[in-house]
């Protein structure tokens, strides 16, 4: 099974650099920022928080991002130790400046889907929005070899997953 996951990474990372630009270099490189520290997610978090019809969704917004940066940050990063594809394949493109943590699973990509589907509750316009982002940052990740696409996957289910506890709990 980790063969299969080995060989889908490496195709991934083969067929997102064929495919890279100078455009897309830049644009990615804004998406992923969108995505630093959850922080487009916070501010809607905030944004919500401070509506009295919304509030309860800006709460559940903070609990699935603080909830899932630590189950991302303290716990499987640390297990894991993944080094990132870029570290581990030094001919890859590096846009971004060398990052201190390890590859999984990701923290933009768990952050997003997490955010996502808490603001799916809102409305399916919100949601398919708040998505179209998620996806978005996640491919960026990929986009800039920060990380693989398993690591990116992950984060995206545990995202869903940390969120949907905290609906239905």
């Amino acid at each position: 099974m980790l063969k299969v996951l080995r060989k889908i990474d490496l195709q991934v990372i083969d067929f997102v650099n064929k495919h890279r630009n100078v455009f897309l270099d830049d644009f990615m490189l804004f998406v992923t920022r969108l995505g630093n520290m959850g922080l487009i997610w916070l501010l809607i978090a905030i944004i919500l928080l401070s509506n009295k019809i919304y509030h309860y969704y800006g709460t559940e917004l903070l609990e699935a991002i603080v909830i899932g940066a630590i189950i991302c940050n303290l716990v499987l990063k640390p297990i894991f130790e993944r080094i990132r594809p870029y570290d581990r394949y030094p001919n890859l493109t590096r846009i971004l400046p060398r990052l201190n943590d390890y590859s999984f699973p990701s923290g933009h990509t768990l952050a997003s889907f997490s955010s996502a589907t808490i603001l799916f509750q809102i409305n399916s316009v919100v949601g398919i929005l708040s998505f179209s982002l998620a996806f978005l940052i996640a491919y960026s990740r990929l986009y800039l070899n920060v990380h693989y696409f398993t690591d990116v996957f992950f984060g995206m289910i545990i995202g869903i997953l940390v969120s949907l506890s905290i609906i239905i709990f």
